[in-house]
């Protein structure tokens, strides 16, 4: 985001030259023309943001090393009858000054109280303080001003930078002495105990976000909480993420963070820190780490292109503890946007309906003013709930908005983003392009937080039931303990569309990647090969260069080689006879050794034509062996088979003889007992102990 102007950085005096300022403290007016700044010196720098130049640089009294906190208070402190500012230093003490003449008018806390931070309640009765020992305190306002107005105590005048302080008398430097130590032991026992709730004291110190802290945090009364939130504005910040798990009842399920975690980074966060960049490396990796989860949790949360930016600020702001940051994400998704993702891809239809309903109860002027100008609710309420407010607040404003919409049900989201529409009233008249209305959405003026919260709570008092966001988003539901809930209120078919398509686009890139990379490999390869050949030619150029030189000492040489050649030429004559007469006794040798290379193979085939006689015979006598104990085993087959025969003739014709015999001895039976045929053939079977197949027998 561009800044609007820029304001010159701060003159400094000579005794401060060695440092730079490293403001640390900022306030400004309520009117919003002064804007205040301190840092590790004891200045205070005075801005006027009407014409952008630094109109003066204050120095602080004694005992102001560093300015750790600014405080302007509302008018309605005093009734707007002075300017008064309060400077946190580094001692714990809180200091006011005038800021018509710059004087210290008087102090509020001690040393041994050592406030850390301090708030202002919007109606200006209390101040809260949080002291280092963590207890809180509570000091009335109109106790801090009747002591401003009734104290005889000298004031002790602030010097302008580069000027001497006033000069004070000796003798009052005693008296001076004794009317501070008197104003400091009136702060402290100024402080009461109206409200020191349990519930603020500090958790126990541990390394890691333990059960017993998560046990502590929802034993939390809410009422109590919303009654503290509703006297100052918002929580103190040094407890704001102990009291937001207490509201949302955090089960702190580690178990389950852990499996989801164990799968890693999600493919659609894989190349977060190209989308979404981030100057902390660290923030970034907690980020991809808690939008995998998500996306794990849930396939709706790896296809929500805004998810990034809605998820930033909770994850920066609880960025030491991730299962916090993921509890709170998860609680906020299950209530705040359950129903954001029932027209996926586009944005919720009904959610943004409550929210022109609201705007037409309370402002149709705005709504009329809007829809002439062709302005519907996808532009001037979803950009708002997307990035929840992130781009149009303060971080401090930011923080103030989520104390009270966690404080109250998760319709009271709805309606802020018509409480901001509205507080803007006059603002958004004056829009008429569409131009106008993108710069406002995006990039708003300044706005009154206090403002837009109590008209967010006026308008939960006063909306008609039948128009009422509670009516579409109930109470809250907590995340369950042990494992979490399933999340499943999303179109299925276009989240697991879209979640092919990108699996898809995911090969094609890594194919592309592939190929990318190969072909980087190929002009590397390349630029190698012409680097080589460049090497080459330079190496073949001083070759060439050489030969030259080895050219010139030749020719130098064959002017002495001249005279020589007469001689060598005889001597070479010489050389070529014995050469020649060598190689003939070399070729008669070589044919020689030919000759016995082929007698000695000539040999070996007569000995292997030799080896395969004898073993022909010796197969061709193991054959005739084998036929014949093959003619010895079928002759003992024959004879045994012509054994078995005779004794089975044998037994037959011993059958039929004995069938004869019976078959007569039947035939006398028949012809001597006549009708007792039956009873005589079972005495004579018995007899012969035949087998009962045997009448049978002697019936055929």
């Amino acid at each position: 985001m561009e800044y609007l102007y820029h304001l010159p950085p701060p003159p400094l005096p000579p005794c401060y030259l060695a440092s730079s300022p490293r403001f640390r403290a900022f306030a400004t007016t309520e009117d919003g023309t002064v804007m205040v700044a301190g840092g590790r010196t004891p200045l205070l720098h005075m801005w006027d943001l009407t014409s952008h130049q630094l109109m003066k640089a204050v120095e602080l009294p004694g005992g102001v090393r560093e300015v750790r906190q600014l405080i302007f208070p509302p008018h309605s402190w005093d009734g707007g009858t002075s300017k008064l500012l309060g400077v946190l230093a580094q001692d714990g003490v809180l200091r006011w000054l005038d800021m018509e003449s710059y004087q210290l008018l008087t102090q509020t806390g001690s040393h041994d109280l050592a406030i850390s931070h301090a708030h202002s309640s919007p109606d200006g009765h209390y101040l809260a303080a949080v002291s280092e020992s963590g207890s809180v305190l509570i000091y009335e306002i109109s106790l801090i001003l009747r002591k401003i107005n009734q104290s005889g105590v000298p004031v002790v005048k602030a010097k302008m930078c580069g000027k001497e302080n006033d000069s004070v008398p000796p003798n009052k430097s005693r008296e001076l002495a004794r009317a501070r130590k008197r104003r400091n032991g009136a702060d402290r026992g100024q402080h009461t105990s109206l409200y020191k709730p349990a519930i603020l004291q500090p958790p126990p110190a541990h390394s890691g976000e333990t059960r017993e802290v998560l046990g502590g945090a929802r034993e939390l009364d809410q009422r109590k909480l919303v009654a503290v939130l509703k006297a100052y504005g918002e929580y103190p910040a040094k407890y704001r993420a102990f009291i937001w798990r207490s509201l949302l009842q955090l089960p702190g399920n580690h178990a389950s963070y852990s499996s989801l975690m164990e799968r890693g980074t999600h493919s659609a966060y894989a190349n977060l820190h190209r989308v979404y960049p981030i100057r902390s490396q660290r923030l970034g990796r907690v980020l991809q780490r808690s939008l995998s989860a998500l996306a794990h949790w849930s396939p709706i949360f790896a296809e929500t292109p805004y998810l990034p930016g809605l998820v930033f600020p909770f994850v920066k702001m609880f960025q030491n503890n991730q299962l916090v940051t993921f509890e709170l994400l998860a609680t906020f998704l299950t209530n705040w946007c359950v129903n954001w993702f029932d027209y996926f891809p586009n944005p919720p239809l009904n959610l943004l309906a409550v929210v022109e309903n609201c705007l037409a109860h309370h402002d149709p002027s705005l709504l009329q003013h809007l829809i002439s100008h062709n302005i519907t609710s996808h532009h001037y309420a979803w950009p708002l709930m997307s990035m929840v407010f992130s781009e149009v607040l303060s971080r401090s404003q930011w923080l103030r908005v989520w104390d009270h919409t966690f404080s109250q049900p998760p319709g009271f989201f709805l309606l802020l983003t018509a409480s901001l529409l509205t507080s803007s009233h006059s603002t958004l008249l004056h829009c008429t392009s569409q131009d106008d209305f993108q710069q406002f959405f995006h990039h708003p003026p300044a706005l009154d937080v206090g403002v837009v919260i109590r008209e967010a709570y006026r308008m939960q008092e006063t909306t008609p039931p039948e128009i009422h966001p509670e009516k579409l988003l109930g109470s809250l539901v907590p995340l369950t303990r042990g494992t979490y809930p399933v999340f499943n209120k999303y179109p299925k078919f276009i989240v697991d569309y879209h979640g092919r398509e990108r699996e898809k686009i995911r090969r094609e890139e890594e194919d592309y990647l592939r190929q990318r990379q190969g072909a980087l490999e190929m002009e590397r390869l390349r630029e190698t090969r012409r680097a080589e050949e460049e090497a080459w030619f330079r190496q073949q150029q001083l070759l060439l260069e050489a030969e030259e030189e080895r050219r010139k000492t030749l020719s130098l040489e064959d002017t002495r080689l001249t005279n020589q050649r007469a001689r060598l030429m005889a001597m070479k004559r010489e050389l070529q006879v014995k050469e020649l007469k060598v190689m003939d006794a070399t070729k008669r040798d070589f044919l020689h050794h030919q000759k016995r290379v082929k007698e000695a193979r000539i040999r070996r085939l007569d000995d292997q034509i030799k080896k395969r006689v004898v073993q022909r015979e010796v197969e061709t006598q193991a054959a005739l062996e084998e036929a014949d104990l093959k003619a010895l085993e079928l002759e003992r087959q024959r004879v045994q088979l012509q054994h078995q025969l005779a004794r089975y003739q044998e037994e037959m014709l011993g059958q039929l003889d004995m069938e004869e015999e019976v078959e007569g001895r039947r035939a006398s039976l028949e012809r001597s007992e006549g009708g007792g045929r039956g009873r005589g053939w079972l005495r004579l079977r018995q007899m012969l102990q035949l087998p009962r197949s045997a009448r049978g027998v002697w019936r055929r």
